[in-house]
């Protein structure tokens, strides 16, 4: 049986029938290849799994070598939801083709909607990744964010308590909020938090949630700094995502001119990844703590001194209102200190996104 989608397959490194898979989707201008290297971390902890890792069903506007599910440029909202649609369909489709070929059973569940235990009770560990992100665009949004985040948090929460399974949930440093510049931020600021969007508000309700509810049970928080690199989600409101994009476009980079010195902290794509796989490695760590996840802090400027050294670029300053003037160091220290080490390859995974949208692809 040949698939609807172009896909890289991974099969269970145990040799045996797979007894269960892992579709990993990729984001704008991705592939399935790109993708992929999340199976190879993840297989030899789950030796029974065929990893599935499709190519989008569209060749992408931005990145013609990579694939898009939907167009993300130039249209209006209802058009974009429209043709979101008609990928949902694809994907659907494509998942009951994996499915029946290999006599596995998928489970696409609204965790705000429908209960979630027949499938939590038989899992080993839960990542909750399942959220509305965007800081910006939570303001004025609060109910939304409410209803998709924290109701959505305290299901997970519910059913990792009943059934003690040991759980993963990726937060933000967004929760520090406004601190003064020379601070450097750690673990142990936890009353000493100040967050600004709704969006880092509610982030900071579901950590409180977790470690109230979860007393008796296993849990990690990890507080993760923007993240940087190509990667299957890419967002193209952060500041290197947007910068990186401008400058391939041959566009002036903008720069709100009172933030080019506002320094925040980033987490590379990978140490991200990597860290996933420290924890499911060695669940004695998931040991009811919290940990900064933090590659290095940069400020706007350091970031478009990276790209210069890349590309010639034209910087703009402008004086529009931003959404907050937040300026902070964090730190990752406490990790570290568990024997997980920083890649810091930051400098070469914001070249590498330049790279991805560099219009010598978009000439072929």
């Amino acid at each position: 049986m040949s698939y609807s989608l172009n896909s890289v397959m991974i099969n269970p490194s145990s040799k045996s029938n797979p007894k269960n898979a892992v579709i990993l989707c990729h984001g704008y201008g991705g592939d399935g290849n790109d993708i992929s290297i999340l199976a190879n971390y993840w297989k030899n902890f789950l030796p029974d799994t065929l990893f599935v890792c499709p190519d989008a069903p569209e060749i992408c506007k931005v990145n013609p070598a990579g694939y898009q599910w939907f167009d993300l440029m130039d249209q209006t909202d209802e058009e974009t939801l429209s043709k979101s649609l008609i990928a949902e369909n694809k994907l659907n489709k494509f998942i009951d083709e994996v499915s029946n070929k290999n006599k596995i059973s998928f489970y696409d569940y609204d965790i705000t909607k429908k209960k979630i235990n027949s499938v939590v009770k038989r899992a080993k560990v839960i990542i909750h990744l399942a959220a509305t992100t965007d800081a910006e665009k939570s303001l004025g949004r609060e109910k939304e964010y409410l209803k998709n985040n924290l109701n959505g948090t305290l299901e997970v929460i519910k059913f990792a308590k009943l059934f003690k399974i040991p759980l993963i949930f990726p937060s933000s440093t967004s929760v520090y909020g406004k601190m003064k510049i020379n601070d450097l931020l750690k673990e142990d600021n936890f009353n000493k938090l100040f967050p600004q969007s709704p969006y880092a508000k509610i982030k900071l309700q579901e950590e409180k949630k977790i470690i109230k509810e979860l007393q008796k049970s296993k849990y990690v928080i990890i507080r993760l700094g923007t993240i940087v690199g190509y990667s299957a989600g890419m967002r193209f409101h952060t500041a290197v995502n947007k910068f990186c994009y401008q400058a391939s476009m041959n566009k002036e980079i903008t720069v709100w001119k009172s933030a080019y010195n506002q320094v925040r902290p980033y987490a590379t794509l990978n140490d991200f990844y990597r860290l996933i796989t420290f924890f499911i490695n060695q669940p004695k760590l998931i040991s009811n703590q919290i940990y900064n996840l933090v590659t290095k802090n940069l400020s706007v400027r350091q970031i478009v001194d990276i790209i210069k050294k890349s590309k010639k670029i034209r910087v703009k300053f402008i004086n529009s209102r931003i959404m907050n003037q937040l300026s902070y160091r964090v730190s990752s220290e406490k990790i570290k200190l568990k024997g997980f080490k920083i890649t810091n390859t930051i400098e070469k995974d914001i070249i590498k996104t330049l790279k991805i949208f560099d219009t010598d692809n978009l000439k072929n």
